[in-house]
């Protein structure tokens, strides 16, 4: 980020003898604004680049958009400096520019479609009960139409271990089949924690506790200092009746959020219930994370 401000401002400063004129050109008929744009687009990112500092600028589109929009159209102006930058549009150029921004005018116009379609299918699974039936077949047309999208892997299997957690008996099959989302997810973004800690509540569901450490383990490697993280873990050792390595974790999470943290706040309770009555293993090893 440094390197591109730092090449956008020795642009500007090669830009601005060619953009500045003389001042008998003010009012004539070679008159321009070049001037007017170079100095009021570099002020205006200057201010943005401070407030910046500050602030989340960056993180709202609009903003991010006329940033860039502002630094493009800014370098462009960079050909008036020297003439190295200007080519010749020979016989063949010509054609071949109108071929490269049909191409690229298709291309953006299918993705555009693509995502309004996506689109269109997330509104609709929004719109329906939570974790339903209809949900999910919302859901799994956005899928089919936008495939590399991992939060929409991560609902489908979401409301799939819901409607398990609720009993019945098929939950083993909606546990599975909530496994299976939740590895996509995992494949389309392995640094994401969400699908990690799912996919091992899913496995303590189904009695595989022997198998779903790692995924608790990788997704506190992911999001150490995520308070539902923490307390996922300290309810994955609950699932295992081992008490007293599942408070260090509801201690550790309610330290990092105090208010709105109810897992936390209420399991502790029962955690420290079931020790006093000598049901936990006091044995057990404190869990492996950076305290503060």
């Amino acid at each position: 980020m440094a390197a591109a401000w730092g090449f956008l401002g020795v642009g500007v400063i090669k830009t601005w003898p060619s953009a500045r004129g003389s001042p008998k050109d003010l009012g004539g008929k070679t008159t321009s604004n070049k001037l007017a744009f170079v100095l009021g687009a570099s002020v205006g990112l200057v201010a943005i680049l401070i407030h910046s500092g500050c602030d989340f600028n960056m993180h709202i589109p609009a903003n991010a958009i006329l940033a860039v929009a502002l630094m493009a159209m800014l370098s462009s102006h960079l050909r008036f400096a020297t003439e190295q930058y200007w080519v010749k549009a020979g016989s063949w150029i010509r054609p071949a520019a109108v071929l490269v921004l049909l191409a690229g005018a298709v291309y953006l116009g299918s993705q555009g479609w693509l995502q309004a379609r996506e689109y269109l299918c997330l509104r609709r699974a929004e719109a329906a009960p939570n974790f339903s039936p209809a949900r999910v077949e919302s859901l799994k047309k956005a899928f089919a139409i936008e495939p590399m999208n991992p939060e929409t892997c991560y609902a489908i299997g979401e409301a799939f271990r819901i409607q398990s957690s609720d009993g019945g008996q098929n939950y083993r099959e909606l546990a599975s089949q909530a496994m299976e989302w939740f590895d996509r997810g995992i494949k389309l973004n392995r640094w994401s924690s969400h699908c990690y800690l799912r996919y091992g509540w899913c496995l303590d569901w189904l009695d595989r506790t022997a198998e779903s450490e790692p995924y608790f383990d990788r997704a506190v490697e992911l999001d150490p200092k995520g308070y539902f993280t923490l307390a996922s873990m300290g309810l994955h050792y609950v699932q295992l009746e081992n008490y007293a390595a599942a408070r260090p974790w509801f201690e550790y999470s309610l330290r990092l959020q105090w208010e709105d943290n109810p897992i936390s706040r209420n399991y502790l309770q029962i955690v420290n219930a079931r020790l006093m009555e000598g049901a936990g293993n006091t044995n057990a090893a404190e869990p492996k994370i950076n305290r503060p």
